[in-house]
C-alpha cells in the first residue's frame, strides 16, 4: 500500500501566519513520523525561507509571490505549481478560509477530484465573525460558502470550535481533532537561568505571564486594567509580557502599560525565541491569556506542559481547567480576570505547583502529536474511502 499523500495549504506558513503556521509545521512533522507524505504550499515572504529551512526534510515546499494583495492577489507561477502539486497528492488540507491561495486550492482540488478537508482555524469564532461583519459576510457568499458546501470534511482543533462551525453552517461534516504537542522542550532544566541572564530584572519575583501574539483578540487591555488594581498589592509579583507584534498593535499594548512598566510591576519583552518561551514559562508562576477568541490556544498546552498553571477565559477551549484542577476559566471581562488573578496570586506555592503538576499529566495523557496525527489520518482515509465509495 503507498504512503498517503497530503498537500497542506496556507496564506502564510512563515512565522508571519502566527499560530497557524507553527501548527502546520508541527502537524506535517507528526504526520511524517506516520509515514504520511507531506506538501505545503503557501505564500512567499521574506520570512519564509529561514522559517521553513528546519522542516523542509519531512515536506515538499510549494511557494510564490501573491501580486497586488494577500489576500486576493493573483500569482500565475504559483498556481500553475499548485494545481500541479494538486495532481499528484490523495487529499488536500486547507488550513483559513479567506485567500485567493485556499479559493484557488479548492477551485483546483474540485476539478481533479481531489478530497478536500477545511481547518478554520479560529476565523469562525463569534467575536471574529463580529469583526468587519459586513466584508466577511460578501466574501463568504462569494468564495467560502461554495467551498464548504463541496468539501468532504471540516476539522475543529476542539469542541467549542466545532459548536462554532456548525452554528455557522448547519449541514457541515465536522471532525474534532485536537492539537497536539511535545512537552520535551518544557521540562524544567536549564532555560529559565538562560531567560534571566538575559532579562536580569525577571530574576527574584514570581512570574506572572502573558506570552501570545500581541493582536486586539487576544483582550490584552482587560489584563492591563487588572493588573493596575493589583499590580501594588503583590509586589513580590512581576508581570511579563512577551509576544509578537501582528500589524502595529505592540504600540496600543506599551501604551496600556506603560504605568506599569515605568513603576517596574511589568516588562514588555516583545518577540522571544522558542528557547526563550520554554524558559519564561518553566519560570512562571501562572499563565494569563485574556483572550476574546481563542481556536484551541497553543500557549495553553506549553504552559500545562512546563508544569505552570493556566489562568484564561471561556473565550477559549479550556472550560475544563477548573474541574481537572489546573487553571481557572472565567468570563472575559475585567471583573472576573481580577478576581482569578487575585485568587491564583494568593494561593500557596505549594498549590499552584500542585495545579501545575496536573496540568503537565494531562498533556501527557491527551494531548501528545503521536495521538493528534493518527486521529487526523484516520480522518484523511475516512474522506478518501468516502470519495471512492
Amino acid at each position: 500500500m503507498s504512503a498517503l499523500r497530503v498537500l497542506h495549504v496556507s496564506l502564510n506558513v512563515s512565522h508571519v501566519g502566527g499560530g497557524v503556521a507553527a501548527y502546520i509545521w508541527k502537524v506535517t512533522k507528526a504526520l511524517h513520523v506516520q509515514g504520511v507524505v507531506n506538501s505545503v504550499a503557501g505564500v512567499e515572504d521574506s520570512y519564509l525561507e529561514h522559517d521553513a529551512s528546519e522542516h523542509l526534510k519531512h515536506v515538499k515546499l510549494v511557494h510564490g509571490r501573491l501580486w497586488l494583495s494577500r489576500n486576493i492577489g493573483f500569482a500565475p507561477k504559483l498556481w500553475g505549481a499548485l494545481s500541479q502539486e494538486i495532481a499528484e497528492v490523495d487529499l488536500v488540507h486547507i488550513h483559513g478560509l479567506r485567500a485567493s491561495i485556499l479559493w484557488r486550492a479548492a477551485s483546483y482540488a474540485r476539478n481533479q477530484g481531489v478530497p478536500i478537508v477545511i481547518s478554520p482555524h479560529g476565523q469562525l469564532h463569534p467575536w471574529l465573525l463580529n469583526q468587519r461583519r459586513m466584508r466577511k459576510q460578501i466574501v463568504d457568499t462569494l468564495f467560502t460558502r461554495p467551498n464548504i458546501r463541496q468539501c468532504a470534511r471540516l476539522h475543529a482543533v476542539s469542541e467549542p470550535e466545532a459548536q462554532d462551525i456548525r452554528e455557522y453552517y448547519p449541514r457541515a461534516r465536522v471532525t474534532t481533532v485536537p492539537i497536539g504537542i511535545d512537552p520535551n522542550p518544557y521540562l524544567k532544566v536549564h532555560a529559565p537561568e538562560l531567560l534571566r541572564t538575559k532579562y536580569p530584572e525577571l530574576t527574584n519575583r514570581k512570574l506572572l505571564v502573558y506570552c501570545s501574539i500581541m493582536t486586539p483578540r487576544k483582550g490584552l487591555p482587560m489584563l492591563s486594567a487588572a493588573w493596575s488594581r493589583l499590580a501594588q498589592r503583590y509586589p513580590q509579583w512581576h508581570l511579563v509580557i512577551a509576544g509578537m507584534d501582528l500589524d502595529g498593535y505592540m504600540d496600543t499594548v506599551k501604551r496600556d502599560f506603560a504605568v506599569s512598566v515605568n513603576n517596574g510591576t511589568a516588562s514588555i519583552l516583545g518577540r522571544i525565541t522558542e528557547q526563550e518561551k520554554a524558559g519564561l514559562l518553566q519560570a512562571a508562576e501562572l499563565l494569563v491569556l485574556p483572550t476574546l477568541s481563542e481556536a484551541f490556544g497553543m500557549i495553553v498546552l506549553e504552559s500545562m506542559s512546563s508544569a505552570t498553571p493556566v489562568l484564561t477565559t471561556t473565550s477559549a477551549p479550556w472550560s475544563h481547567l477548573p474541574k481537572r484542577g489546573c487553571g481557572w476559566s472565567v468570563k472575559p471581562n475585567v471583573e472576573e480576570i481580577t478576581e482569578a488573578l487575585q485568587q491564583a496570586m494568593s494561593i500557596s506555592d505549594e498549590e499552584r505547583a500542585a495545579m501545575g503538576s496536573r496540568g503537565r499529566e494531562l498533556v501527557l495523557n491527551e494531548y501528545t502529536w503521536e495521538s493528534s496525527a493518527k486521529q487526523m489520518i484516520a480522518m484523511y482515509q475516512e474522506v478518501i474511502d468516502e470519495r471512492k465509495g
